[in-house]
């Protein structure tokens, strides 16, 4: 699993500019090795070609689109009265403010009062096109992530902008969002950020299959010279030390991935690795996910506990419910062959949980427990999870390439590739 990117995802992208982006990438790999004036006139003068021709591709793909759908009417992304007053009225008053020192909780009571001047305030920037510089100020907070806390670029950036611009955004982004889906201009397969999607996501994995390993490695390799070649045009950086490979395959094959590589370093290849809060293990076992998220929610319970004193039973369930129990589900419906050593990690921490709402005595059977708290076992939760997501494939309620994986009801023809087990 490599964080990456690539123009080969885009789709004006045709099969002869994949060609081009490789030649690119060797001549340059030719260049670094050779440093002679020659190689570098042959290097440049390919990359303009491919640059032309990109941007050209690129031009002609998006004119085939504006064909399929009329312009935006710029009328229609100014701001009607009732639109403002229903995004003050979203704010979530617990979020800091920004440079402006406006706090949520006033921008939020006073809605009705100050909502038709931050309508014209609003309107009148989409109709000159002149954005306010005090609302493109913010207050920068780096935020650590993980490892080696001395290294500035483990620490995530969190900007502080003013509530003001944030909600003339959510204005704009609401007329914008209609069009692109009033028009179908969204990808089937684009999922970040959209209503009934759930997914999100500021990073990628690249991911290869193959019948043999060399295949992979080989097929990896050339992708990650495409993405190399991607940065050093764009300007950006990459770390090789921060990427990870995981070669997902049985514990029983030994068969061993050749060397993947990012800039002329190998990437280190680990057995498993967390992506979007998941522990993935090499053999797609869960054991390491649980193991993990269970020892975050004993720690907040240990938290919990701490107060438990001056909280009653109700605030310390509901506690328990926004706090600890989500973590404990996270990607649950990932987890439906669990293992039972696994399982019982998860109920145990839920036992504590209800030991410590009830302030029942350590020892108390467990059904009793649970049937006094009214509380399903998360092995439940997690079967009822896992069949309303099978209802909302079943019934369209999932993004379109979700549902080509829904199997067929008994008796009826596959209209997928899925081996299915039908008795």
């Amino acid at each position: 699993m490599v964080k990456a990117n690539s123009k080969s995802h885009k789709p004006w992208v045709t099969p002869d500019l994949l060609e081009l982006i490789r030649q690119k990438t060797d001549l340059y790999r030719e260049y670094k090795s050779s440093r002679s004036q020659e190689d570098w006139k042959i290097y440049t003068n390919c990359k303009n070609r491919l640059t032309s021709e990109l941007r050209k591709a690129e031009r002609e793909y998006y004119e085939t689109i504006s064909d399929t759908c009329k312009s935006p009417d710029a009328s229609k992304l100014l701001c009607h009265f009732r639109e403002v007053l229903t995004v003050l009225q979203s704010l979530q008053v617990n979020k800091a403010p920004g440079p402006d020192g406006i706090p949520n909780r006033l921008l939020k009571e006073a809605a009705p009062e100050i909502c038709d001047s931050l309508r014209c305030l609003f309107n009148n920037s989409l109709a000159t096109g002149l954005f306010p510089t005090e609302w493109k100020q913010s207050n920068l907070t780096p935020v650590y992530k993980k490892g080696d806390k001395n290294d500035p670029f483990n620490y995530r950036p969190i900007s502080l902008l003013p509530t003001v611009a944030k909600v003339m955004e959510r204005l704009v982004h609401n007329h914008l969002y209609s069009y692109l889906e009033e028009n179908n201009l969204l990808h089937s397969h684009q999922s970040g950020f959209r209503k009934g999607h759930h997914c999100f996501a500021d990073d990628t994995s690249l991911y290869n299959s193959a019948k043999t390993v060399q295949e992979v490695a080989a097929t990896t390799n050339t992708d990650l010279q495409l993405v190399s070649t991607w940065f050093l045009d764009w300007g950006l950086s990459l770390h090789p030390d921060k990427c990870k490979v995981v070669c997902i395959k049985s514990d029983r094959n030994n068969v061993q991935l050749p060397p993947i590589y990012l800039l002329g370093k190998i990437v280190e290849q680990v057995p498993f690795y967390s992506h979007l809060g998941v522990t993935i293990h090499q053999s797609l076992r869960w054991t390491e996910h649980v193991q993990v998220v269970t020892g975050k929610s004993r720690k907040l319970l240990g938290l919990l506990r701490k107060v438990s004193g001056k909280l009653g039973r109700q605030a310390l369930e509901t506690a328990y419910f926004a706090l600890v129990r989500p973590k404990l589900e996270y990607a649950s419906a990932l987890l439906g062959d669990l293992a039972s050593s696994a399982s019982r990690l998860l109920e145990q921490v839920q036992y504590q949980a209800g030991l410590l709402v009830t302030g029942a005595m350590k020892g108390t059977p467990k059904s009793n427990l649970l049937q006094e708290l009214e509380w399903d076992t998360l092995a439940t939760r997690r079967q009822l999870n896992s069949l309303t997501i099978m209802y909302n494939m079943m019934n369209g309620r999932v993004p379109p390439h979700l549902q080509l994986l829904t199997p067929s009801t008994r008796g009826a023809q596959s209209t997928t590739r899925l081996q299915l087990r039908l008795t």
